[in-house]
């Protein structure tokens, strides 16, 4: 999910308009104060989403990453299970869901390959998503306002040291 300032009319554009004549120090300052609270946001929605320990491995691998065009909310792209599967492995079906008789194919531990059902592991299939899409329709609109008034903040601190 990705925040961008490139939306006409709102206070977004204003600041992507303003950021273009900022020096990379205030740039960096308005990153760095936004990123701290935006993750805390970010992961506190994510949890409140869980119900299962699958959707708690992505909630715990959530990160956010600012720059001064855009805000990233990210989930699932890193950690592992304690089976050691990347998350970002079962990410799609954790979010979304999964047939319970879709063949999923499998190794023993001896090395031989069989194919199994994934049963009711992931749950049904949900359009809306479980866990990442519902958090960011809830925390996007607040991450934005907090990006724009700690731009703005950050911005007049600087003119008044200056």
């Amino acid at each position: 999910m990705r925040i961008s300032l490139l939306i006409d009319g709102s206070p977004l554009a204003v600041l992507a308009t303003v950021m273009r004549g900022l020096p990379s120090d205030v740039k960096r300052e308005i990153s760095t104060r936004t990123k701290g609270p935006a993750t805390e946001m970010w992961r506190d929605e994510l949890n409140q989403n869980v119900e299962t320990k699958l959707q708690g491995a992505v909630a715990s691998s959530g990160t956010v990453s600012v720059t001064a065009r855009n805000v990233t909310l990210k989930a699932g792209a890193a950690g592992a299970l304690s089976s050691g599967t990347p998350v970002g492995d079962i990410i799609t079906a954790t979010e979304f869901g999964m047939r319970s008789a879709a063949p999923i194919e499998t190794t023993s531990r001896k090395g031989t390959r069989y194919t199994r059902r994934a049963g009711t592991a992931f749950g049904p299939r949900r359009r809306a998503g479980n866990t990442v899409y519902p958090a960011a329709k809830a925390v996007i609109a607040r991450i934005a306002s907090l990006w724009v008034q700690t731009a703005y903040r950050t911005t007049a601190e600087k003119i008044e040291r200056a």
